[in-house]
């Protein structure tokens, strides 16, 4: 069974730098461990915990896995995979968002 994650990473730094690099970098990565995703520009904004408020460009990716029969760990497992390579991919950022959007099938 295919299972979707969604990840956000953001269209420039923290420090208004265009994360070009980061990108091809990321998306390289995923491509590798998946086989493929799919991604969009979206406009956005959140509060930090301390109340701080961002507005900002993300990149929002669809990405989809095969987690064969054990499916709770391997959400768990996967959320972790995919939460590493963005922070790697993205050191600077202050918060990554990552979703379990659910099953998936290709007919």
């Amino acid at each position: 069974m295919r299972y979707v994650f969604q990840v956000k990473v953001p269209v420039l730094d923290n420090d208004g730098r265009n994360t070009i690099a980061n990108r091809k970098e990321f998306e390289q990565r995923i491509f590798t461990l998946t086989g493929g995703f799919d991604v969009v520009q979206k406009d956005g904004a959140w509060r930090d915990d301390d109340g701080r408020d961002y507005r900002e460009q993300t990149l929002v990716y669809d990405i989809a896995f095969d987690l064969g029969r054990y499916q709770a760990i391997a959400i768990e497992r996967t959320i972790h995979t995919l939460r590493e390579i963005a922070k790697e991919c993205y050191p600077d950022q202050k918060a990554i968002f990552i979703g379990e959007i659910g099953r998936a099938t290709i007919e």
